[in-house]
């Protein structure tokens, strides 16, 4: 049916996505599950970010080099900025 904002198309398909989300109650419940713990762990790297100084303060502590710079993506990808 036509409207003034076109043939809703894009309704009928968020209303099936959401028909279909619905009816899987897992995803809910992985998602909240997974959420506290990573957002604590991003809450902690960000203070010893701060606290040591950075990169540099995180190598002290013995933290890889490669290991600080995944935390850092997944930082990014989460909030969107850098964690400095």
């Amino acid at each position: 049916m036509a409207t003034p904002e076109g043939q809703g198309i894009a309704r009928r398909a968020w209303d099936g996505y959401v028909k279909a989300v619905k009816g899987t109650p897992g995803v809910s419940t992985l998602a909240g599950k997974l959420a506290v713990p990573v957002a604590l762990d991003l809450t902690g790297f960000w203070l010893l970010w701060h606290l040591e100084g950075g990169f540099e303060g995180l190598q002290r502590l013995g933290m890889s080099r490669s290991s600080i710079y995944r935390r850092v993506a997944l930082f990014r990808a989460a909030l969107g900025v850098h964690p400095d």
